[in-house]
C-alpha cells in the first residue's frame, strides 16, 4: 500500500501520517513536501509518477 501525503496538508500532519504508516504493515509513506491535503490536485506529475511506481512493482 502507498500512501500520499502532502507535507502542508492542514487536515492531517505529517507526523500523524508517519504513526500511521507505522501501524499498517506494507505501507509506504510518500511525502509531498511542497502539497497541501490534495496532492492529486497540487502535484498531479508527482502523483502519476507515484501511482505509476506503485503499479510497476507490483509486476
Amino acid at each position: 500500500m502507498r500512501h500520499a501525503h502532502g507535507g502542508k496538508s492542514f487536515i492531517l500532519g505529517t507526523e500523524q501520517a508517519r504513526r500511521m504508516e507505522a501501524k499498517r504493515p506494507n505501507t509506504k509513506l510518500i511525502v509531498f513536501e511542497e502539497c497541501g491535503h490534495g496532492v492529486h490536485s497540487d502535484d498531479l506529475n508527482g502523483y502519476y509518477q507515484a501511482v505509476n511506481d506503485f503499479l510497476m512493482e507490483q509486476k
